[in-house]
């Protein structure tokens, strides 16, 4: 059974027809950019024709956009709607009905979100293909990727794009202040990859260390952050020690909010790197503000 044949059975049956995607924000329609999978709804000021009656239900019909980019209405017209943003591929729909149906006014919106698939190689829990959403934005795909490893570049993740350009995303400014654009969505044939960090700071204690990985050194212990109380993330210079604990899933629920941060020198053997520094939360009486 096709996508629109499932969908128009389940209105039939009075069921909820569109299936709900967790979102941080509408979509918007200048941004937005339609690709094979996208669903369309569809409608017409006065009802549909008679002859497109059978394939509506209440007065909708459901449009998928085709493996090659094209928006199909049966016997009113096909228009490549592909890579055009969801405002311009409405617009052509919209305008190619009416054009064969003079006089009706056409209405359309986007119903369901495609998916496709994302390549997701270097410092993340488990490499491979992930699924995600037209929607979805880097942390959604890092997220299902098993988060980005205690040895990866939080400063540095990668997108290559189908043309092959690449853009470098810092991570964290999403996640410390909640910069969007520093957690761009992703678009169908692009890959991401997460490199190595230059150069490290451990974190003890009394702190969450939630959706992280193990960090080898060379021949090192490997330091376990799952249900561990010690791990490894990559140093970013001038970032103080609360947002590096922001950064590691947060304190602990019981930690008092008077705990601090105690900075202390560590070695770590990677590939002959030099000394780094080890954040230990401790019931102390040092400022959270404290450069690491």
């Amino acid at each position: 059974m096709n996508l629109l044949l499932f969908l128009l059975v389940l209105a039939g049956e009075g069921n909820e027809i569109l299936p709900a995607y967790p979102m941080i924000e509408d979509i918007n329609p200048a941004e937005y950019i339609i690709g094979p999978g996208d669903v369309f709804w569809f409608s017409v000021l006065g009802g549909i024709p008679a002859e497109l009656s059978a394939l509506s239900e209440g007065g909708l019909l459901y449009i998928t956009v085709t493996p090659d980019g094209h928006a199909v209405i049966p016997s009113a017209g096909s228009w490549y709607v592909s890579n055009h943003n969801l405002r311009e591929a409405a617009a052509l729909i919209e305008a190619g009905f009416s054009a064969r149906y003079p006089g009706l006014r056409a209405m359309t919106g986007l119903a369901v979100l495609r998916t496709f698939r994302v390549p997701v190689t270097g410092q993340v829990g488990s490499a491979g293909i992930v699924q995600v959403t037209g929607a979805d934005r880097l942390t959604d795909l890092l997220t299902r990727a098993g988060g980005v490893a205690s040895a990866g570049a939080w400063t540095n993740i990668l997108i290559i794009s189908k043309d092959g350009d690449t853009t470098k995303v810092d991570i964290t400014k999403f996640i410390l202040d909640g910069y969007l654009t520093s957690n761009p969505v992703l678009s169908l044939g692009d890959r991401v990859h997460v490199p190595e960090a230059e150069q490290f700071v451990r974190i003890e204690g009394a702190v969450g260390l939630s959706g992280t990985l193990s960090a080898e050194f060379g021949h090192a212990e490997v330091v376990s952050w799952i249900g561990s109380a010690s791990g490894i993330l990559e140093f970013i210079p001038g970032e103080t020690a609360s947002d590096l604990v922001t950064r590691a899933g947060g304190p602990n629920p019981g930690q008092s909010e008077t705990a601090a941060m105690l900075l202390e020198p560590f070695q770590a053997t990677k590939q002959q790197s030099s000394s780094r520094h080890r954040l230990i939360i401790r019931n102390l009486a040092l400022s959270s503000r404290q450069m690491i």
